[in-house]
């Protein structure tokens, strides 16, 4: 629906420790979809950060490409 910055508000209220490798993947996804690769690519590579997910590796390499 292109409300890119509502849904990037809204990832800021999930405060669980437990949610934070996906929540930074799905920051990477709105991102991308926004148009702002940089802050993707540090979305996505703060998800792997907390969890080595292998898919979020390759929405990573795909942004490098």
């Amino acid at each position: 629906m292109g409300n890119f910055d509502t849904a990037l508000s809204e990832l800021d209220k999930v405060t669980a420790e437990s949610w934070k490798a996906n929540i930074a993947e799905l920051r990477g996804d709105i991102l991308v979809r926004k148009g702002d690769v940089d802050a993707a690519r540090d979305a996505y590579a703060a998800s792997i950060a907390v969890a080595d997910n292998s898919l979020v590796q390759m929405k990573l390499d795909n942004l490098t490409q």
